[in-house]
């Protein structure tokens, strides 16, 4: 009788085993932020519903804080009246604006978000581009602009120092707009989901409840190959690069992203990846490590001395 009771206790965990690796996934993908968004949950009877408030609350997060929405509190930044130097800011915008400075700091301020002052120029097409030299002339009477330092925060209002400053919170906003669906997803009971927005990822829980996702690192010169699959669960994986936007002039590669100690646009790394534990820390950390040229193996040991069980690869 007890081995007929272990063998039917064998088979009803054989079961169960079987059913939890057999989850049936629903992707669904739009575009917004300048990007593909695309979202994979388990296929769950209101799942469409799910869908749309994620999609929606990318949408609400784009026209709050992009720099090319005139709703937005950094178009009006951008496009101020030259008398104009306070803004005020609602607690959410003031909170975006934190995360910023701090991660400005944690950085040793490689990660800058008034480098839109040298990069407001640019048209990043992947093409040669005639007028690079008179955009690095202008780069170089506006580097004395730059920098957070120029930026005062308080309870309510932003205030900047000069009027030549601008600011783009692309290097951030994305990585908010995800944490932001991710909270969706967890208050909606989703326990496993992978949430891509133009390869800044969250993965949620694990894929078929026990297995981890596996998230590959693109190779920057070699667009079918990858350089590293990993396998994560409740991580954010975010990768800055040289290699989507860029311009090209007399040979030279002159990509997005630009190193705040030199005002220039950066030429050490081709990829920098950076597994963290939330997308806003992924994404700051990777533009911040980019933007650190040949300081980023000395930024990279700092980092990983502040906060445990960062990875990062570089290329």
């Amino acid at each position: 009788m007890k081995k007929i009771f272990l063998v039917i206790l064998f088979l009803f965990f054989l079961i169960v085993s079987c059913q939890l690796k057999s989850i049936n996934y629903i992707a669904q993908e739009k575009i917004l932020m300048d990007t593909i968004i695309t979202i994979k949950i388990p296929d769950i009877k209101n799942n469409m519903e799910i869908f749309n408030e994620v999609f929606n609350e990318f949408a609400r997060i784009e026209k709050k804080f992009s720099k090319n929405s005139e709703a937005s509190i950094i178009w009006k930044i951008n496009n101020r009246a030259e008398t104009q130097t306070e803004f005020i800011l609602d607690s959410e915008e003031k909170n975006i604006f934190e995360k910023s400075k701090y991660y400005h700091e944690l950085t040793e301020g490689y990660f800058d978000i008034t480098m839109f002052t040298l990069g407001q120029f640019w048209n990043f097409t992947k093409s040669e581009d005639t007028n690079v030299p008179n955009i690095l002339k202008k780069m170089e009477e506006l580097k004395q602009y730059i920098g957070f330092e120029n930026i005062i925060l308080s309870d309510t209002m932003v205030k900047l120092k000069n009027q030549k400053l601008k600011i783009d919170l692309g290097g951030i906003a994305k990585g908010y707009a995800i944490d932001r669906a991710v909270e969706i997803l967890k208050n909606k009971n989703i326990q496993s989901a992978i949430i891509n927005a133009g390869g800044d990822i969250f993965a949620l829980g694990s894929k078929n409840f026990d297995d981890y996702w596996n998230i590959a690192i693109q190779h920057p010169l070699k667009e079918s190959e990858y350089l590293k699959i990993l396998k994560l669960k409740n991580s954010a994986i975010a990768t800055s690069g040289d290699y989507q936007r860029f311009v090209i002039f007399e040979n030279k590669k002159y990509c997005h992203i630009f190193n705040p100690k030199t005002s220039k646009n950066t030429q050490y790394y081709s990829s920098v990846t950076v597994v963290g534990n939330s997308a806003v820390e992924s994404d700051a950390l990777a533009t911040a490590i980019f933007a650190a040229e040949n300081n980023g193996e000395n930024l990279i040991k700092h980092l990983k001395k502040r906060i445990p069980n960062l990875e990062i690869y570089s290329y």
